[in-house]
């Protein structure tokens, strides 16, 4: 338990600088003409101990930042990425203890 508190606040910190400087590498940073959005639609899950859903996405395919806590919806708009870059992304649902299911079948898709 005592490595995963070391490595967690390094992996965040990490991801934290790809997501903050994607645009900043092309400019002074992203105009709202380069901000591109994804809508995702998903079955929900069949499970009544489902609680919520988490969605995961990164730029190459299993490879993802921290997952981001939509809740009990069945759609999210993937917002603030950039235009025109492919993204593969996942979704987990998770019951009311915070307990993850295996990752979905991974799709990815072109930020528009």
């Amino acid at each position: 338990m005592l490595k995963h508190r070391k490595i967690f606040p390094i992996v965040l910190i990490l991801t934290l600088l790809v997501l903050t400087t994607r645009c900043e590498r092309h400019g002074a940073g992203c105009g709202s003409a380069q901000i591109g959005t994804i809508n995702l639609a998903w079955e929900p899950s069949t499970d009544h101990a489902v609680a919520g859903y988490k969605v995961y996405y990164g730029t190459s395919p299993r490879t993802y930042g921290p997952g981001i806590d939509v809740g009990n919806v069945k759609t999210f708009a993937l917002t603030g990425l950039i235009k025109g870059r492919r993204y593969s992304i996942s979704v987990k649902a998770y019951n009311t203890s915070r307990h993850e299911s295996d990752f979905s079948y991974e799709v990815s898709s072109i930020a528009k």
